[in-house]
């Protein structure tokens, strides 16, 4: 009995052993039999030198991957490269078929032939098997290269000269790129280009400042001090040119001719751009306008409220001053300071002269003397202003003419004495006034404005004189305009207003007008003057402003001689 059970249990470990190795056999795959790990071989069956093994042994190879930093296979591609096929560039052994996932355990499989990639690091596992079982999984890392943009400049923070695009890890050129910058010289770029790329980059150009020696030719004007004439500036530099200078004409800026020419500095001589070097020497020229802007102290002022524009004789000529008898064609007299003068017989008229004084405060106005009259700039407020032009106010009283010749009823025309269309004192205006007091130059920037002369203008509405509109260069400011508190004035007509007070010129003394002669009087010299609104209760009168700048209880007489001239105009702005 004991000898049967010894062979049955001999018989039973026999078996166990045949067992045990016929299941290392068909498993090749397992690592803890095998040894070793899934991307170097270790899952290949080593075998023991018999039997078939084409089907057991696993050996991918991948074409075009290579081992790279911490990864065993690996490959660039270019950023255009979307998609990625894998059919014939995994080799695989005799009997091995192989799948691509993006997880290890192969549930997220892609397609073969057209695997999307993203830009950047793309992993994917290749997991391979036989038909006995045997397994073996491979790690591919595919890097999908990033595409950047490389932008030149022109300078720092200047313009974009070109764009590239360049691959991750490429060297890019500046080969073809424009280095042309006025006023520059070109020095280098601020980039080294030995270095590959790897980010988005801004590159730009360096240049050297040209140094340019500039000559202003200040033309019919002057500079305020020596030495403006000559300038130095390199390019960058901010223009900040010294201004020229005349007495009735006003800077217009700096230009780089004489005619047309690029204007490089405003009247103020600067420029909201920098300095451009046209080359090495440059001469800049002065170019002025036929009006001069000034402000209150006189000073010449883009922003100015006054403006200096036409001329008519105003101041007595000064002792020592010789005047010729060379006249022009305005009938002005030169003289050998070289202005021009004009010449004036003081005859009787309706006021009396006894107690007037010129401005000098020395010289009297005598009846049937002759006295010369300097022509000279004339000075007028600012109204108003926009859309290119001014409307302007004459600050002093220029001269004397009568309104109109007084008359019973209508005229002919249908007018009464007081109408401003048909009076004297426009015609006058806008003939002889106008030709005398502007240049051919000037008259060109003279506005033609629609002139209300309607009852609204007027201190009274309804007003049986008023008159039809009309279309004038020169005309007398109207009621309602003095009164205008957004030209300045104040809007009660009693009140006696500093901005409606006119001072008489020498020139309007000697030919007539009526002026404060008190001279404690802190209106002394100020002047009576017309308005064009006819007042609506006779045919013979019209608004007026006293010398003390009230309107209040005052209405000339048309036909009295006494009256001053204050005209009014508009004028376009600008070269």
């Amino acid at each position: 009995m004991k000898k049967v059970l010894s062979g049955v249990l001999i018989l039973l470990i026999l078996t166990a052993i045949i067992l045990t190795l016929t299941a290392c056999t068909s498993c090749m795959s397992c690592t803890s039999c095998l040894g070793g790990d899934k991307n170097n071989g270790g899952g290949d069956n080593g075998g023991d030198g018999g039997g078939d093994n084409t089907q057991t042994t696993i050996n991918l190879t991948f074409d075009g991957f290579n081992s790279y930093g911490n990864f065993d296979n690996y490959k660039r591609v270019s950023s255009s490269t979307t998609t990625f096929s894998f059919e014939g560039v995994i080799q695989a052994s005799e009997g091995v078929t192989w799948i691509v996932s993006t997880d290890e355990a192969g549930q997220q499989t892609v397609s073969k032939t057209a695997a999307s990639l993203e830009k950047g690091n793309n992993t994917f596992y290749v997991i391979a098997s036989t038909t006995k079982g045997a397994k073996r999984t491979y790690t591919l890392v595919i890097k999908r290269n990033n595409s950047y943009t490389v932008t030149f400049k022109g300078w720092h923070n200047g313009p974009v000269l070109y764009t590239k695009q360049v691959e991750e890890g490429d060297l890019v050129t500046a080969d073809g790129i424009d280095t042309v910058r006025a006023g520059y010289t070109f020095n280098m770029w601020n980039y080294s280009f030995a270095e590959a790329i790897t980010s988005d980059k801004e590159i730009y150009a360096l240049w050297d400042a040209i140094k340019c020696s500039i000559t202003l030719n200040p033309g019919i004007g002057s500079f305020g001090k020596p030495g403006d004439q000559s300038q130095v500036r390199y390019s960058g530099d901010p223009v900040e040119l010294p201004r020229a200078r005349h007495d009735t004409k006003g800077f217009l800026g700096w230009y780089t001719a004489e005619t047309d020419g690029d204007k490089i500095a405003d009247g103020n001589g600067q420029s909201t751009e920098p300095w451009i070097s046209p080359g090495e020497k440059v001469t800049l020229y002065a170019r002025w306008s036929e009006y001069k802007r000034i402000n209150a102290l006189g000073n010449e002022s883009m922003t100015g409220e006054y403006v200096l524009f036409g001329e008519y004789p105003q101041t007595l000529k000064a002792v020592g001053v010789t005047v010729y008898e060379t006249q022009d064609a305005r009938g002005y007299y030169s003289a050998s300071d070289g202005a021009y003068y004009a010449k004036v017989g003081i005859n009787p008229h309706t006021y009396p002269y006894e107690g007037y004084m010129f401005s000098d405060g020395i010289t009297p106005v005598v009846k049937n003397n002759t006295y010369y009259f300097k022509v000279e700039p004339i000075k007028w407020r600012i109204l108003s202003e926009g859309a290119g032009g001014a409307r302007l106010i004459c600050e002093n009283i220029l001269d004397f003419h009568i309104f109109n010749e007084v008359y019973e009823g209508q005229n002919a025309e249908g007018a009464y004495a007081n109408n401003y269309k048909t009076s004297g004192i426009r015609e006058w205006l806008n003939n002889e006034f106008y030709s005398k007091a502007f240049n051919t130059t000037q008259r060109q920037l003279a506005v033609k404005l629609l002139v209300d002369n309607s009852a609204a203008s007027t201190k009274d509405d309804p007003n049986p004189y008023a008159c039809a509109n009309t279309a004038d260069f020169i005309f007398l400011p109207s009621y309602r305009e003095v009164v205008n508190t957004e030209y300045g004035f104040n809007e009660s007509e009693k009140e006696k207003d500093t901005l409606r007070k006119r001072l008489t010129s020498d020139y309007s003394r000697a030919r007539g007008v009526y002026m404060n002669s008190d001279s404690a009087s802190a209106d002394y010299g100020n002047g009576r003057w017309y308005t064009r609104s006819p007042i609506s209760t006779s045919h013979a009168r019209v608004s007026a402003v006293e010398t003390d700048g009230a309107l209040f209880g005052s209405t000339g007489w048309i036909h009295y001689d006494g009256y001053g001239v204050v005209p009014a105009m508009a004028i376009r702005l600008g070269n």
